[in-house]
């Protein structure tokens, strides 16, 4: 069994909790996770990254420092520190499909989150969570989709 890192936390007690309103848990500190984050800070959004290991610092740039948790996102403590309960919405884009399928469930089920959107490689895993309120997305599906646009444009 690998080692969690301690939680660590960056912001002040409770400034990402400020604004209720509209409250984002990223859970995984992915390339996806990291390009949404500079989009959410560039638009003034309130979000935090839930990851249990320091990420490489290539993929975060130290300006998201202040946006990042270090834990174990299936850990109730590391969540509540992670202002779990103000959240609108989590995102579950760590590269382990496991782990996000368990993170919407949490966030779902627990949490009662209105909006969970989950990454999930398997496409067949994505089948499962259909009408469950949790919302999948498949990278391979996307792809796919996006190359046979591409595709059918030059025809």
């Amino acid at each position: 069994m690998s080692k969690v890192a301690p939680i660590r936390r960056t912001l002040p007690q409770d400034a990402w909790i400020r604004d209720p309103d509209h409250y984002i848990v990223i859970v995984g500190c992915s390339r996806l996770a990291v390009r949404l984050a500079k989009q959410y800070r560039q638009e003034g959004r309130r979000f935090i990254i839930v990851d249990a290991e320091e990420p490489l610092l290539s993929i975060l740039p130290s300006s998201l420092d202040d946006n990042l948790l270090v834990g174990d996102p299936t850990s109730e403590e590391v969540l509540k520190e992670a202002g779990i309960e103000n959240a609108t919405s989590l995102l579950a884009v760590s590269d382990d499909d496991s782990l996000n399928i368990i993170m919407g469930q949490i966030a779902k089920k627990i949490y009662n989150i209105p909006q969970v959107i989950i990454k999930v490689y398997d496409n067949s895993k994505a089948a499962l969570y259909e009408g469950s309120g949790i919302e999948t997305i498949s990278p391979v599906d996307l792809a796919a989709e996006s190359i046979e646009q591409l595709i059918k444009k030059n025809d």
